[in-house]
């Protein structure tokens, strides 16, 4: 019987397929959007999900960067934590980036403050957190390498947010709760962890927007099989309701992957492929003002909260 991820309404809309294209293996999967809140779904988890997720997955990869890039993103992140630094601000113009140190300072963290990342993959983020000064944090994920160091302050767990304890300041799901079977238990799982009037930090995909009604089901953020559930606003917001939670801003922060990625899946192309701008290809169907034409648009989308990615900021009651 079919159950919203969000809503938990039992009435289904319609049924999209969509293909994998991420890697290009073009496995079909079936969608069904919510009648109530109009999330997506996909409508039978595969029994093989680990074979989408194979070592040179995005969130597996931890990149080694050199000493000078490795400044140049601390210097980034902390223009968007505090809104000093002219080099930072230099560095976000260049290179896009999610601003979660903006976010952070929304949710007014601290860097002694106690935070969970879960779905932290092999930890970038995490990593970068701490070289800058926070000194208590934790990242939790199935996936991750067994071998890992834990540094003071910094530490992994293998496994799922249920192999979690203790109290946090800040829960962040950067692009995790997509990838997870049950949105509201893992919401209930978190609200126990955290603290009174402290957040929930909610980073996805959203769909009901311009993307979505565009692209449909080549919609490069819909990214089959490994995203298993895609809300609304509306469906967030009654997800929040149902977990002892208030949903007390959303801040759109798509980029123009949602043009590019969407128009090469649209033209069969998928992410891994030599002619995919996500290796920066020479061979890439977009020329220079196409990219800075989608740029615009994108930033354009988020002004007017249409952009097809959102950070959602749950308090918890």
């Amino acid at each position: 019987m079919y159950t919203c991820s969000f809503c938990q309404s039992n009435k289904p809309k319609q049924r999209f397929i969509a293909r994998e294209m991420m890697f290009g293996l073009r496995d079909e999967f079936n969608y069904v959007e919510c009648a109530n809140c109009n999330s997506l779904q996909i409508e039978e988890i595969p029994s093989n999900l680990e074979k989408y997720y194979p070592a040179n997955y995005l969130s597996l990869e931890l990149k080694h960067e050199n000493r000078v890039k490795n400044w140049l993103k601390l210097k980034r992140f902390d223009n968007s934590f505090t809104d000093k630094g002219f080099i930072g601000k230099i560095v976000k113009k260049i290179w896009w980036a999610p601003p979660i140190g903006h976010f952070l300072k929304i949710a007014n963290i601290k860097l002694e403050d106690v935070i969970l990342d879960v779905g932290s993959g092999e930890g970038e983020l995490l990593f970068l957190m701490h070289q800058y000064g926070f000194s208590n944090l934790t990242g939790v994920d199935p996936f991750i390498s067994t071998n890992k160091n834990p540094k003071r302050g910094l530490n992994f767990i293998k496994g799922s947010i249920k192999d979690v304890s203790g109290k946090y300041d800040l829960i962040m799901f950067n692009h995790s709760l997509e990838h997870v079977v049950d949105p509201k238990e893992v919401l209930l799982k978190a609200a126990t962890l955290l603290n009174n009037n402290k957040y929930v930090l909610i980073r996805i995909p959203i769909v009901g927007v311009y993307a979505w009604r565009t692209y449909g089901v080549n919609w490069v953020q819909l990214d089959a099989p490994r995203h298993l559930s895609l809300p609304t606003v509306k469906g967030i917001k009654e997800l929040a309701a149902l977990t002892g939670f208030s949903l007390d801003n959303v801040i759109y922060e798509s980029w123009d992957f949602q043009f590019w990625g969407s128009e090469q899946f649209q033209n069969d192309i998928p992410l891994h492929d030599k002619r995919s701008l996500w290796f920066k290809s020479k061979e890439s169907m977009f020329s220079k003002k196409q990219i800075k034409d989608f740029k615009m648009k994108a930033e354009q989308l988020n002004k007017n909260n249409d952009g097809d990615m959102a950070c959602f900021f749950l308090r918890k009651l």
